[in-house]
């Protein structure tokens, strides 16, 4: 079933108006009655293959970011 985002909204803004004690019973009872996960669904990132090594220059910090020190 896909919910309507109008529908979600409204949702989304209730449950950030409740207390939090309130908030944390809400999502808990929410999840205990959602369904299961299929077996088959994974929560990997996809990863890029292909290629055979990378060309790309450096992937060092300061390459990366320059002056700005992150």
């Amino acid at each position: 079933m896909t919910a309507d985002p109008k529908h979600l909204e409204r949702l989304v803004r209730e449950l950030s108006q409740l207390p939090a004690i309130d908030r944390a019973r809400v999502v808990a009872e929410a999840s205990r009655r959602a369904k299961p996960l299929p077996r088959s669904f994974t929560l990997h990132r996809p990863t890029l293959k292909g290629g055979i090594s990378w060309i790309g220059g450096t992937l060092s910090r300061e390459e990366l970011y320059g002056e700005h020190g992150r």
